[in-house]
């Protein structure tokens, strides 16, 4: 019988394959939109800056593949739990997102959607992270 931790493990990588393909799919069919409702913040509370809908879909092509491909990866994880290889893949591609967005906001412009991306991939990062934790921990437990 599966044990607490992995259950809610798999739960949480299951929501977030379907979160990835949704966000993806936004990203790629409804730019303009997205970008409109992101700049709501700036423009309501005067903070930050605004960002510029996007001119062409070069990156938002790159963007879609990567939201894709952490779908799949997240998919996988919830398939095999126990695979290292899915998580560190996942956890890494959140930790770059992290370091080029706050690279992003601190370097080039204060955007308010570089700090979005910021909080919400490393909100992620850290709930993957703490689940794998807990997991492996609860997994440790077992063998005892």
């Amino acid at each position: 019988m599966e044990n607490k931790a992995k259950k809610q493990f798999i739960f949480l990588m299951r929501a977030l394959s379907v979160v990835y393909l949704l966000v993806g799919l936004i990203f790629f069919f409804l730019p303009t939109e997205l970008i409109y409702v992101i700049n709501i913040v700036p423009v309501v509370f005067k903070l930050f800056s605004s960002m510029a809908a996007p001119v062409n879909r070069f990156w938002i092509s790159l963007t879609l593949s990567m939201m894709m491909m952490l779908s799949l990866t997240a998919f996988f994880s919830s398939q095999k739990p126990d695979e290292k290889n899915y998580i560190i893949l996942h956890l890494v591609s959140k930790a770059v997102s992290v370091f080029g967005f706050l690279y992003s906001f601190i370097i080039l412009d204060r955007y308010w959607a570089y700090m979005l991306g910021a909080l919400t991939d490393g909100s992620i990062f850290l709930i993957v992270l703490l689940a794998t934790i807990r997991l492996k921990a609860k997994a440790q437990n077992a063998y005892r």
